[in-house]
């Protein structure tokens, strides 16, 4: 995948379809931050990840959600925490991955 062909995302998108999981559906954190972390909440603007790593606010994150014989991957940044994870706006997602994610969640609502 070429780095080059990206779609940034608009911030904040709210509204917008979030499937709440109840699977054990896994990101892969890579870059500067690294491990895994559960999926909970997965949209098309965003995911929350129940994870103990300690992130802050304004954290960059590389993330790789397998699904199935694919993997969407976005980079995201921290925009919220709780006690039991952190919220993770996408901000730089390929066309290709986009459509990756909408046929995830479109299985997931299935």
């Amino acid at each position: 995948m070429s780095r080059q062909s990206t779609t940034t995302l608009p911030p904040k998108r709210r509204g917008s379809l979030r499937v709440h999981l109840e699977s054990q559906l896994i990101v892969i954190i890579t870059g500067a931050i690294t491990g895994s972390a559960r999926v909970r909440d997965l949209g098309l603007g965003g995911t929350f990840l129940e994870t103990d790593r300690q992130l802050a606010v304004g954290d960059s994150l590389h993330l790789k959600i397998p699904a199935g014989l694919e993997t969407f991957e976005s980079d995201g940044i921290v925009r919220s925490i709780t006690r039991e994870g952190v919220g993770v706006e996408f901000l730089r997602t390929s066309p290709e991955h986009l459509k990756m994610l909408r046929r995830l969640l479109a299985e997931l609502l299935e």
